[in-house]
């Protein structure tokens, strides 16, 4: 009948946002992303994941219990129990921390480091590596439980992080952000945290200055685009590893590394290099 709306089947509304996980009954077949998949191998020869290429394990990643850590934003746990505490200390000029491991130097590789979180956030945090030419939208997400592999934890941050790909290409339109973004107050689950957005910025440089260069970083086809995700007490890198190499995977973590490879999938068509960071 002309007019007559046609019946969505399941799959179609699963399609539509997944905002849940679909395990199988089926050994060896997964849900991602809007298809089913029968998976094989999850490795290579040489025994190389290449979900998990670029995952690093960071020994601070399975300490860090809160995101924000507002509820003991004044206490010294701050910043080794948090992620943004952990930021903060990272871009201080003190003694490097060996819990920082990777993420720390990597951190400390960039002049400009901003606080971006929000309603309306490009990423928890951007870093401008202005000798190399590159830009990181880090995306951050943390867990009071220490899980060796939470998967639909990461599948939520993994989707922030698909969402940030419209800023990586040269044609992004900016103009819609707001000016003095990065100058409003931090609010975390709504307790104000006395800090400033720029946790690092090269000397001499105003606040407006580092806003036009965080613009023109987005903008410039010849800054390398990265996309981060740093994964408190979430994901066991070398568990899940181990698991993979040892043809020991569940369903679960087959669900999680075909995800992972998504999320790879999807930077790659952006130009941009997914790096990942857990405990």
């Amino acid at each position: 009948m002309a007019g007559q709306k046609k019946a969505r089947t399941l799959t179609t509304l699963m399609n539509t946002k997944q905002e849940f996980r679909v395990l199988t009954a089926k050994d060896g077949v997964v849900y991602s992303l809007g298809n089913f998949y029968h998976t094989r191998d999850f490795k290579l020869p040489d025994g190389t994941v290449p979900a998990l290429v670029h995952a690093v394990a960071v020994p601070l990643l399975a300490d860090t219990t809160s995101e924000k850590g507002e509820t003991f934003f004044d206490k010294p746990a701050w910043r080794t129990s948090s992620i943004f505490g952990a930021f903060y200390a990272m871009c201080e000029n003190g003694p490097r921390d060996a819990a920082w491991g990777v993420l720390g130097d990597e951190i400390r590789k960039f002049d400009t480091v901003i606080l971006d979180d929000g309603g309306t956030e490009i990423a928890d945090f951007i870093g401008l590596d202005s000798v190399n030419s590159r830009v990181a939208l880090i995306h951050a997400k943390a867990s009071k439980t220490l899980h060796s592999d939470a998967v639909t934890e990461v599948q939520a941050v993994g989707r922030q992080a698909i969402s940030s790909l419209a800023f990586c290409s040269s044609l992004s339109s900016l103009d819609g952000i707001e000016p003095d973004r990065w100058k409003r107050p931090v609010t975390a689950n709504r307790i104000r945290l006395p800090i400033s957005r720029f946790m690092k910025t090269p000397a001499g440089d105003s606040e407006d200055d580092v806003d036009r260069r965080i613009r023109s970083a987005l903008r410039n086809p010849r800054w390398s685009k990265e996309v981060w995700i740093v994964a408190g007490r979430l994901l066991d890198v070398e568990d899940v590893r181990t698991a993979a190499q040892d043809d020991a995977l569940s369903n679960r973590l087959r669900q999680l590394l075909m995800f992972l490879m998504s999320l790879r999938t999807a930077c790659g068509r952006a130009n941009s290099q997914l790096r990942i960071f857990g405990h």
